[in-house]
């Protein structure tokens, strides 16, 4: 078997400097030993670079650039950029850019941005920035700012900033026994057997009370003043209980009882 001949192709190499203000003809390739690609021209100063089998070589100022995409499964660490137009693919890697447009495909990864658009399919990340658009898939992981529109969905995180308010609570809970759901206002009855706390304010100086029931025991610390006579139903059974006793009625008739 006869050997085939060696050819070999050799291309102007130059700097990338160099290469910026070189204008090329048409169809003209040098060897850019930079970056260690090609690029090649058509009659426009610097030409167009070609790709890396590793993409390493794009420029941060293209991956800025709005990209549009429709089906189909995207896989990368982080994707820097905006994403504009309707999403029904699958993408795995955070999202640093908007998201604008309606979403039904599934996506793995923080989004840093706003997403704006309806979602029906299935995030798992944190969304750190606006929603905008009504939701009716299912996202799991923190979202950090305001949430717009209607959701139907099924949300597992936290959420910091503000969603759109709620015209119930889904859970309803009573307050001092008072059923409450937050979709008209309760009146709660102070009932005394419901109530937190064993003391009455010192800020109370009225009170409304016509009869205080029966005091099973009674301690005072100063003397008491009745605007009305005062009713001992039963006799003093100790010597201690009539020392330094004095009672007064209310209409100012002065007298000492003197008990034993």
């Amino acid at each position: 078997m006869s050997q085939l001949p060696i050819r070999q192709l050799r291309l102007r190499p130059f700097s990338n400097t160099d290469l910026q203000i070189i204008t090329g003809t048409r169809g003209e390739i040098y060897f850019d030993t930079t970056t260690g690609t090609l690029r090649i021209y058509n009659g426009v100063a610097g030409g167009e670079g070609l790709l890396k089998d590793d993409l390493s070589n794009i420029s941060t100022a293209a991956l800025n650039k709005n990209v549009n995409f429709g089906t189909g499964t995207i896989t990368a660490t982080q994707f820097i950029g905006t994403i504009n137009g309707n999403t029904t693919g699958t993408h795995t890697g955070s999202v640093v850019g908007n998201v604008t447009g309606n979403t039904t495909g599934t996506h793995t990864g923080a989004v840093v941005g706003n997403v704006t658009g309806n979602t029906t399919g299935t995030h798992t990340g944190a969304v750190v920035g606006n929603v905008t658009g009504n939701t009716t898939g299912t996202h799991t992981g923190a979202v950090v700012g305001n949430v717009t529109g209607n959701t139907t969905g099924t949300h597992t995180g936290a959420v910091v900033g503000n969603a759109a308010t709620a015209t119930t609570l889904q859970t309803t809970r009573s307050i001092n026994g008072v059923s409450f759901n937050g979709s008209t206002n309760i009146t709660v009855t102070a009932a005394a057997g419901t109530l937190s706390g064993s003391a009455i304010n010192v800020s109370v100086t009225s009170s409304s009370l016509t009869s205080v029931g029966t005091l099973n025991s009674l301690a005072v610390t100063n003397d008491i003043t009745a605007n009305a006579n005062v009713v001992i139903n039963q006799t003093p059974q100790l010597p201690t209980h009539a020392t330094n006793k004095r009672y007064t009625d209310s209409r100012a008739i002065a007298f000492s009882v003197a008990l034993s």
